[in-house]
C-alpha cells in the first residue's frame, strides 16, 4: 500500500546479516547522485498501480490488514496511531523518514486535523532537495504548510533535538545504509507511549530472490506464455526469469535483508503483518501490466501463486518480503501477529 499498498545494502545480494560492507566515499557519493536522479521525475515516487496489485490487496491482504491494525487503509494505519500517541503523551511532534514528495504525509496530516488536533509539527527527513521542494509546494497547496518542517539530509547525519510522539518510515528503510544508527536514534527519540510505524521490504538485498524462493519462481515462470514475460520497465522479454539485482545503482534494496533482524533488536512489536515472497514478483511495475484481472487465466494464475505463497510462508519454507508493523521503544505484552508469523519466525537466517 505505497506510496500505494505494496509495494531491497550488506551489499548486492549478499547473504550475511549485519552491518553493510564499507562503501567508499566516492562510491557512496555517486550512489547518492543516482538515488536523487532516479526519483527526480514527477510520478517516479508513485508509479501507476497495476490491476493485479489491486486484486491481490482486495482478495488476500485487505481483511488481514483490518484484522491486525483495525483500520481501513495505509493512511489510517499511520494517522490513527499518531493521534492516539499525541493525545496520550501530550507531545505533538511527528517525523517521517525518507518522506519523498510527502504525498502520503499530507494525507496523514489531513487525517490528524480531521480528528480534532489543530496544532502539531510534522518533520520530514529526505535526502533529495528536488523532492523536498516538491513536498514543500504540495503542503502549501493543501493549506498544511504551517505543520510541515523539512530536513534535507542523509539519515546518517540525523541527530534530533527533540522527542517524537510518532515516527513513520514508508517504503524508505530499504534505501538506507545506516540502519543501525537510524533505529537506535528513533528508539532513543521516541516518547514513552509513542509509535514507530513502517511498511517496507525485507527480502534479499537488491530485491533478489533467495535460492529456495528462486527455485519456485522459475517453475512458475515456465507456465507463462511469452507475452507475459515482458518486463515493462527494463523493456525486455525474458525467456528465463532474471534474478535481477536492483542495488547496482543508487540504494534500491541496499540492506533489505537486515531490516527485520535490526527491528527485532531495537523495538517491541504491537502488531505485525508479513506477506509476499512469490506474488509481488508478478505485481511489480515491470511485470504487473502483463496481467488483466478481468481474464480468467490471469486471475487463476495469480490465485495459484497467492495460495502457494501463503502455504510456503506458514510452513517456513520461504520467508516474507514485505510487512506492516506497529512498534514501540518499550516492552509490552505479546503483540498481535498474523497466525504464527511473528517477526522472529519471519527472519531469514543467512
Amino acid at each position: 500500500m505505497s506510496n500505494q499498498d505494496s509495494a531491497s545494502l550488506g551489499m548486492r545480494g549478499g547473504s550475511g546479516v549485519g552491518p553493510a560492507p564499507p562503501i567508499s566515499h566516492m562510491n557512496y557519493s555517486k550512489r547518492v547522485e543516482q538515488q536523487i536522479g532516479q526519483y527526480s521525475r514527477e510520478g517516479a515516487i508513485n508509479p501507476p498501480v497495476a490491476s493485479v496489485t489491486n486484486y491481490f490487496k482486495k482478495h488476500y491482504l485487505q481483511e488481514r490488514f483490518r484484522e491486525m491494525f483495525g483500520v481501513r487503509n495505509h493512511i489510517d494505519f499511520y494517522y490513527a496511531p499518531f493521534v492516539e500517541a499525541m493525545k496520550r503523551t501530550n507531545n505533538f511532534n511527528l517525523i517521517s523518514i525518507g518522506s519523498g514528495d510527502c504525498s502520503l504525509e499530507i494525507e496523514v496530516a489531513k487525517g490528524i486535523k480531521a480528528s480534532g488536533i489543530a496544532e502539531f509539527d510534522f518533520f520530514c527527513l529526505e535526502l533529495s532537495p528536488i523532492l523536498v521542494e516538491r513536498a514543500r509546494r504540495k503542503a502549501g497547496e493543501a493549506s498544511l504548510g504551517q505543520h510541515f518542517h523539512f530536513l534535507t539530509m542523509d539519515v546518517a547525519d540525523w541527530r534530533p533535538d527533540r522527542v517524537f510522539a510518532g515516527c513513520m518510515a514508508h517504503h524508505s528503510l530499504h534505501h538506507i545504509v545506516a540502519l543501525e544508527h537510524l533505529f537506535s536514534t528513533i528508539r532513543d527519540s521516541l516518547e514513552p507511549g509513542g509509535y514507530f510505524l513502517s511498511c517496507d521490504v525485507i527480502g534479499r538485498n537488491g530485491h533478489m530472490r533467495w535460492p529456495e524462493t528462486l527455485e519456485i519462481i522459475e517453475r512458475l515462470w515456465a507456465l507463462l506464455p511469452e507475452e507475459k514475460r515482458h518486463h515493462h520497465v527494463l523493456k525486455k522479454t525474458w525467456r528465463d526469469f532474471v534474478n535481477f539485482d536492483c542495488s547496482t545503482q543508487g540504494f534500491e534494496g541496499i540492506r533489505a535483508q537486515d531490516i527485520l533482524q535490526l527491528l527485532v533488536k531495537n523495538f517491541s512489536f504491537e502488531a505485525f503483518l508479513p506477506y509476499g515472497g512469490l506474488v509481488e514478483v508478478f505485481m511489480s511495475p515491470g511485470l504487473g501490466p502483463n496481467f488483466d484481472m478481468e481474464k480468467q487465466w490471469d486471475r487463476g494464475y495469480i490465485d495459484l501463486i497467492a495460495h502457494l505463497n501463503e502455504i510456503l510462508l506458514e510452513s517456513g519454507h520461504i520467508k516474507p518480503t514485505l510487512f506492516f508493523a506497529k512498534m514501540t521503544a518499550g516492552k509490552h505484552a505479546q503483540g498481535r501477529f498474523y497466525k504464527h508469523l511473528s517477526p522472529e519466525f519471519c527472519i531469514r537466517a543467512p
